[in-house]
């Protein structure tokens, strides 16, 4: 039997997770971060929570502008998802550095061009979880622009995706 409590791999018996990419900030400096550590709070108001480390260049951008898309991804994304969370936006503009393309939010934000669906979201709300923040978006606008098999991610940067029959 192999302890995992002193080791702090525990939290990936909690995987897969759904992979999103989260646009934060206004649409001429907008960043993105792949992000697994995300669930719905609410269904009426629509309430999303996202864990994100103050570490992270995206925690701080959120922190300053309230307003964000969710991108769900599928697996013509992967390499984006594996790269720009190899990356800190802080001193690289994101979508330059990968050749992304993004489109201006009703929310003044962005969101990913080519990208499956995505939800535009407000910050409600914030509060400190140890290690990590969890923000509180409430969902504002929701577009399905083709239908998807999300992207999830198994441990690490293993993805797969699932396909309902």
């Amino acid at each position: 039997m192999k302890e995992l409590l002193t080791t702090r791999e525990d939290y990936h018996l909690l995987h897969p997770r759904q992979v999103i990419m989260l646009v934060v900030g206004s649409f001429e400096r907008a960043n993105m971060m792949p992000l697994g550590w995300h669930t719905i709070l609410s269904r009426n108001p629509f309430l999303v929570g996202l864990a994100i480390s103050p570490k992270r260049f995206s925690h701080s951008v959120l922190m300053d502008f309230p307003f964000a898309t969710i991108n769900l991804v599928d697996r013509s994304f992967e390499e984006l998802v594996e790269n720009t969370g190899k990356c800190s936006g802080k001193n690289v503009d994101k979508f330059e550095q990968f050749h992304v393309n993004k489109v201006l939010a009703e929310n003044g934000s962005a969101y990913i061009e080519g990208i499956p669906a995505y939800m535009e979201a407000t910050r409600k709300g914030y509060f400190e979880t140890g290690d990590h923040t969890l923000f509180v978006l409430e969902i504002t606008k929701s577009v399905l622009k083709r239908p998807f098999c999300p992207l999830f991610q198994i441990a690490g940067n293993q993805y797969q995706r699932f396909v309902v029959e």
